[in-house]
């Protein structure tokens, strides 16, 4: 039986997790459940990075044939952040841009910022000289 162009139209899912799932994919769909969404497990078991083509195929795919009103990565979100521009903007994206994310990744950037907001923060040692003997 062919869909309507109407059917086509509708969300299948209301949230897609994709990524390395380990032990948090399936808490974080039991999570989301629990709350009435019906979610949808996109594994990617292999390391993202060493297959970034194939795991940007599995998402495209998944969001295909799923028609999520929202995906969010499970393991790395940089995966995800790298090609968000290409994921359909009627569908969310749980996950900054890649710029955002490889500040926050960074505890040196992400100290300067936090410097820069006034933020406070431990002290930050250029070396190991600078420590001293503790005294």
């Amino acid at each position: 039986m062919r869909k309507t162009e109407s059917e086509k139209s509708q969300v299948c899912c209301d949230v897609l997790l994709v990524g390395t799932m380990g032990e948090t994919g399936p808490v974080a769909a039991a999570s989301l459940e629990s709350h009435g969404l019906h979610v949808v497990r996109v594994e990617f078991p292999q390391n993202i990075f060493h297959d970034e083509w194939g795991y940007r195929r599995a998402v495209a795919n998944a969001l295909r044939e799923w028609r999520p009103s929202l995906i969010m990565p499970v393991g790395s979100s940089l995966a995800l952040s790298r090609f968000r521009s290409g994921i359909p903007e009627s569908i969310r994206v749980a996950v900054e841009a890649e710029d955002k994310l490889r500040l926050l990744d960074s505890k040196v950037a992400s100290s300067a910022l936090a410097s820069e907001l006034g933020v406070p923060q431990p002290h930050m040692f250029a070396s190991a000289d600078e420590v001293g003997d503790g005294q």
